[in-house]
């Protein structure tokens, strides 16, 4: 299979390390003519190989003489042999200690109503509102952190509420603490 021999080809330019840990669990799933299809476990691993390593991959691929087949990556639907498998019956919620409350987090400073189902979204603060869904939801593409800069009453506040308040909802045993710009320059001070 011509997956292989790239792999092959792969093994002798890159670190053993490096292969074992980018490569190998990548899978192929079409392989024709025209198009090579390598399917990666998730998100993150995807993103990483299609930045780092797609280029020696068609590199490796050009070696074999297969110069006019595209490389397209994927993220895989079903999970591969390498990945962890959850236990029958188990979601994929927070595990809890026995020292942590059912109940769900508070954080001192949070105002209640400013949640993300509360905020009114517009033309002018979809993005940022997208955004902060995204840090919510554990999303890395855009980076850990946001910035936001926007005048007087616009939703800076209910956003950065909002997603402190859908963190601590998903994950109860997170410690959140929440400061503005204010009192956190007063606290440097």
């Amino acid at each position: 299979m011509p997956w292989n021999d790239i792999k092959d080809l792969l093994r002798d330019r890159l670190p053993e390390t490096v292969h074992k840990l980018w490569i190998d669990p990548i899978s192929c799933i079409r392989d024709d003519e025209s198009l090579l299809e390598l399917a990666c476990p998730d998100r993150f691993f995807y993103s990483w190989v299609k930045e780092n390593y797609l280029s020696v991959i068609q590199e490796s691929q050009e070696q074999l003489g297969r110069a006019s087949q595209k490389v397209q990556l994927i993220v895989s639907q079903a999970p591969t042999s390498n990945q962890p498998q959850l236990l029958e019956n188990n979601s994929r919620t927070q595990l809890r200690l026995p020292a942590i409350p059912e109940a769900k987090s508070y954080v001192r400073n949070l105002h209640p109503k400013y949640i993300f189902d509360e905020f009114m979204v517009g033309d002018s603060n979809l993005l940022a509102h997208s955004a902060c869904q995204a840090i919510a939801q554990g999303d890395t593409t855009l980076g850990p952190t946001l910035y936001i800069n926007a005048g007087t009453g616009l939703g800076k506040s209910h956003l950065t509420h909002a997603v402190a308040h859908s963190i601590a909802s998903q994950s109860p045993g997170t410690r959140l603490f929440y400061l503005t710009a204010q009192q956190f320059s007063a606290e440097m001070v």
